[in-house]
């Protein structure tokens, strides 16, 4: 979910929070050493971490940002798989079996395009290509 602490105050003014978390963890990553730079973007979480909140603050500044946030949480079943997936991982096969089970029946397509996609282009979920 969105942390209010990135926003931009009504001043006009961005909170330092975000800078004082990027300074923390730049400070963590010049204590590490690891083998080699691929090393560090493959398997450092504090990398990812880091990259992860410089993408949210670019799509954050983005105007249409907040419209588009609105009308992406103002579909139903989108909102409902968003509580599903932040409570764990699943597949989009599970992701149907559940909605399945709740009286909604889409096809895998439907779910990834209409339902997921959106969910991913605001910045609220992630496609993930783990096993």
């Amino acid at each position: 979910m969105i942390d209010n602490s990135f926003h931009t105050s009504k001043s006009g003014q961005k909170t330092s929070d975000l800078v004082e978390t990027l300074k923390t963890l730049g400070a963590e990553c010049k204590t590490c050493a690891p083998l080699s730079p691929l090393e560090c973007v493959t398997r450092c979480n504090l990398w990812k971490l880091k990259n992860e909140l410089r993408q949210l603050r670019e799509t954050m500044d983005d105007p249409k940002f907040i419209r588009e946030l609105i009308n992406t949480l103002k579909n139903n079943t989108r909102l409902h798989i968003l509580k599903t997936i932040v409570k764990g991982r699943y597949s989009v096969t599970q992701l149907q079996e559940r909605l399945r089970k709740e009286g909604h029946l889409h096809s895998k397509d439907t779910i990834t395009e209409e339902y997921l996609r959106p969910l991913v282009e605001v910045g609220l979920a992630a496609e993930s290509q783990e096993n």
